[in-house]
């Protein structure tokens, strides 16, 4: 199954990379994409899980925090920082 992951700001320099082509090999998961990700870039990837982080996350159009829901192949999933200011 494979996924695009889109990454924005901090992800995005983090990863050197706004496109990511995920091969998930058995992750099927959210918060198993996210775990993958965070053991490849550590760092800015690390507070994924936090829910207090303020990382918007999307799958497809949809906002999303649930890191049990279920991954199709072809879905989009987007990261995109908190921003600071007000």
């Amino acid at each position: 199954m494979k996924v695009e992951v889109r990454l924005f700001g901090t992800y995005k320099e983090a990863a050197k990379t706004s496109v990511l082509q995920e091969e998930l090999n058995g992750v099927v998961t959210l918060g198993g994409l996210l775990d993958k990700l965070s053991k490849r870039y550590g760092g800015t990837f690390e507070n994924l899980h936090d829910t207090n982080s303020g990382v918007l996350i999307l799958r497809n159009a949809d906002i999303t925090r649930e890191l049990d829901l279920k991954l199709a192949d072809g879905d989009v999933v987007k990261l995109v920082p908190a921003v600071p200011g007000g």
